[in-house]
Parts: C-alpha cells; structure tokens; sequence
C-alpha cells in the first residue's frame, strides 16, 4: 500500500484546505499509447483507491534515473538483488566486464580504507 494526498499541494496555499494523504495500491506498467510515445514515456504508475477511482503519473527516462537509486535504497536486499541479477544476466560481455572491474576496485578501494594497516605490510 502506498498513499496520494486527495488533492495537488501548493507551495503556498492561498486557503487553508485540509489534505490528508489516502491509501492507494501502486501498479506500474509500460503504456503504448500514442500519446505516452510522443511524450517520451517508459513507465505509468497507477494509484489506485479501494473505490476504484485512480490517478496516473507517467514517467520519461530522466524522471526515472533521479528516482530509482533513492527508491533502490529503501527496497528489500531481495528486490535489490533481483535487479542487480536482471541487469547482470542481460548485460553484454562488455558491459558485465566493465561493471565488474569497476565494482572490484571500488571493492578493494572500500576495504583498503576500512583498514589502512593491512595496505601497509613489507
């Protein structure tokens, strides 16, 4: 379950209405509408109250790039390793190569900074 406030916020409300975020469920798909096309769209979220009613939110690349790493870091270990996985199965043996060294030295990068001393050995 996620939640939508009932009503789109301003910065600065001219009135004082009440807002109170509602629980909706989330679903995300890929839309093939015209429409979705033309504006560059690779993801629709749908947010969905119990009653039915819903609303859209439509998302180009760029809106996805910010959110995602944010979003990644709240998610399970098992969800994040599932993209991890999807990525790496369906990745090129360059792309895997390079995602691979660059992950080992930033590994070792991590460790030596964990434990200076052990860099230090004759």
């Amino acid at each position: 379950m996620a939640f939508v406030t009932n009503q789109w916020l301003k910065g600065y409300p001219e009135r004082g209405r009440y807002h109170s975020p509602v629980p909706v469920s989330m679903e995300a798909s890929v839309p093939n509408e015209e429409w979705a096309k033309a504006n560059r769209v690779c993801t629709a979220v749908t947010a969905k109250k119990i009653d039915g009613d819903y609303q859209m939110i439509y998302f180009q690349e760029t809106d996805l790039n910010e959110l995602l790493p944010w979003m990644a870091q709240s998610a399970t270990v098992g969800v994040r390793e599932k993209i991890a996985f999807d990525f790496l199965i369906n990745a090129d043996d360059a792309s895997l190569l390079g995602f691979m060294t660059r992950l080992l030295g930033d590994r070792a990068k991590m460790a030596r900074l964990k434990n200076p001393s052990s860099t230090n050995t004759p």
